[in-house]
């Protein structure tokens, strides 16, 4: 399995395993390691009794029953990357995500959000830890130029505190890749297909990380 000083990206299962188990599960996030992921990402709210519970939809079921992030913790804190994305409006949700940090110290993880307000408290909760901003795309808008948008982006990063930059496939260059690098940060994109072009459009651009639904993704790394 390539560690983070290979020249590969990382490859980090969406939700886990979703090809074989419900979306956020835990048997989801067993299966995606067992499968050879570099980690896996997850979503967290928090529930009626302020607990972080992993759970993706904003409007989900508040009688269900979802896996604690403890749990998650506390099981593959020392298999590979947890990349943990706050879903939760509630700001005490960054106080609790950060006291069960401290708790499991996991090997290897992220914070990320694409709530931009939450990044600020966020980086000084967690002053040292890797915090992914996911940026809208639709922030870009068609008048700006190349040039303007490594400004935008970068602007951007540094005034909420983040260090890496998630960002949809499409909105990458080889040049945007290189100038956020020069300056600092990592990159990140989603892949919601897996064949043999997306693969090799991500290691021409060189991005660092990447997020997967499709875990077959996984054999042209592993080829």
């Amino acid at each position: 399995m390539p560690t983070q000083t290979s020249l590969y990206p990382l490859l980090i299962a969406h939700r886990g395993d979703i090809s074989e188990y419900p979306e956020n599960s835990m048997e989801a996030f067993r299966s995606a390691f067992a499968k050879g992921a570099d980690g896996i990402e997850l979503d967290v709210h928090l529930d009626s009794q302020k607990r972080p519970i992993v759970v993706h939809d904003y409007l989900h079921d508040s009688g269900g029953t979802y896996p604690f992030l403890e749990e998650v913790l506390k099981e593959f804190g020392n298999l590979g990357r947890l990349e943990i994305e706050i879903k939760s409006l509630d700001p005490t949700c960054i106080q609790q995500v950060k006291s069960l940090i401290d708790k499991y110290n996991p090997s290897s993880y992220e914070i990320t959000s694409s709530i931009q307000p939450l990044l600020p408290p966020l980086r000084s909760i967690f002053p040292n830890a890797n915090i992914g901003l996911i940026f809208r795309s639709w922030l870009i808008e068609d008048w700006m130029p190349p040039q303007f948008v490594e400004k935008w982006l970068i602007g951007h990063l540094k005034l909420v505190g983040a260090n890496i930059l998630h960002l949809e496939l499409e909105m990458y260059s080889k040049k945007l890749v290189q100038s956020l690098k020069r300056a600092g940060f990592k990159t990140h994109v989603h892949l919601r297909v897996a064949d043999k072009g997306t693969w090799q459009k991500i290691l021409e651009l060189d991005v660092d990380q990447c997020t997967f639904d499709d875990i077959k993704i996984l054999r042209y790394r592993d080829s």
